[in-house]
């Protein structure tokens, strides 16, 4: 019987994500909940915007175990700076335990700039994924071309999570970009100066 409470505790405290329980690494609670409320919504577009050092990456990371762990045929692709490859490898590799999954095509870690390669090899590529993670989101952008049909790609996709640290100190155009891939039917027909007017209302 202290077992079964013991185990039912710590259900109750990952909020029922085997993912969560079962990761070498000791979780903040707000990572449990915010992976928690991704996973449970039929519609999985979020930007993470949370502050330098609270954990974005180990957040998506969690998404990212449990899909890999409940279908072994989930496809994950993780973009991110080309300076970050490193960091996103091993955090996933050591701290979330997806070693087996990254030295498959189930999760795939590649530049920001390998985007267009990717484009290129096939017309609707990134409708193989069941969930695409932008590290630096806002500096993807570039890679995309406004309009171009490679950013009208993530706006279709199910699965898409957008992490930045510093959404709103570029330019509005930037950040109006990047709440229309993260959300394209509500700000997918905004243009420059009505989505000012927004910023303007809001503040």
């Amino acid at each position: 019987s202290a077992l079964l409470a013991e185990f039912v505790q710590q259900r109750r405290a990952c909020r029922g994500l085997s993912a969560a329980i079962s990761a070498p690494i000791s979780l903040f609670q707000h990572q449990v909940d915010t992976a928690a409320r991704v996973l449970a919504d039929p519609v999985m577009r979020y930007l993470f915007a949370d502050e330098v050092g609270l954990g974005k990456t180990i957040e998506a990371g969690i998404v990212i175990r449990q899909l890999v762990s409940e279908d072994e045929g989930a496809a994950v692709l993780v973009l991110c700076p080309d300076s970050l490859l490193g960091q996103w490898k091993s955090e996933l590799r050591d701290l979330l335990g997806l070693e087996a999954a990254l030295q498959s095509p189930q999760l795939t870690v590649a530049p920001h700039e390998s985007v267009r390669d990717l484009a290129a090899s096939h017309r609707e590529v990134l409708a193989h994924y069941d969930l695409v993670v932008v590290d630096e989101a806002h500096n993807l952008l570039p890679h995309l071309g406004a309009g171009s049909d490679l950013e009208a790609q993530f706006r279709r996709i199910d699965g898409f999570i957008a992490l930045s640290a510093t959404p709103m100190r570029g330019d509005l155009e930037t950040f109006r970009r990047l709440l229309a891939l993260v959300d394209p039917i509500a700000f997918g027909g905004t243009d420059s100066q009505s989505f000012r007017a927004r910023i303007d209302e809001r503040e």
